[in-house]
């Protein structure tokens, strides 16, 4: 039934979280390259303390994860309508993209890791940081990320920033 999203779990080793969304919006399903991003998304429904997010970028944020036709999160009435969504979206992009070694797979590490930059500016009271690769068609998307990461296969700097992220180095 959901062929793609199979294969992006079984075979390409991608992480598959689906969860109810307490705004009301329906249900979430997402792909993520692994449980730290899709738990940064995710955690932007759910009640949080003071100072880790401001109302207007959470609301910033999920629109422009709504508006990036090629992420592969999206929102659905129910969990199946939330699925066939995600199994549409990915039926969209070419198809070898959809492998763990990708730009496609870069691209979508790097959307979170700008949603988080836009998060810690937001949090400091600063501008949000531009580029970013969300709210963009996938071409122009990988134009931002070959400027900034280099051109495939990349020499890890987009995976070392989420890492230096992840050990609470400051986000820039």
């Amino acid at each position: 039934m959901y062929n793609l999203i199979n294969k992006l779990v079984t075979v390409e080793l991608f992480e598959l979280h689906v969860w109810s969304d307490i705004g009301s919006r329906g249900h979430w399903a997402a792909l993520g390259c692994n449980d730290f991003e899709l738990d940064f998304f995710r955690n932007l429904h759910m009640p949080v303390p003071k100072n880790t997010y401001t109302d207007k970028f959470v609301d910033a944020a999920i629109d422009a994860v709504l508006r990036t036709d090629w992420l592969p999160y999206v929102v659905g009435r129910s969990m199946s309508e939330a699925l066939a969504s995600l199994e549409a979206r990915l039926a969209d992009m070419p198809e070898e993209e959809r492998i763990r070694e990708s730009d496609w797979s870069d691209l979508v590490v790097c959307a979170i890791h700008d949603l988080r930059r836009m998060n810690s500016a937001s949090l400091r009271g600063d501008k949000a940081p531009q580029p970013t690769v969300l709210e963009r068609p996938f071409t122009e998307a990988l134009k931002v990320l070959n400027v900034r990461y280099g051109a495939w296969p990349r020499e890890n700097t987009l995976h070392a920033d989420v890492e230096a992220f992840r050990r609470g180095e400051p986000v820039v």
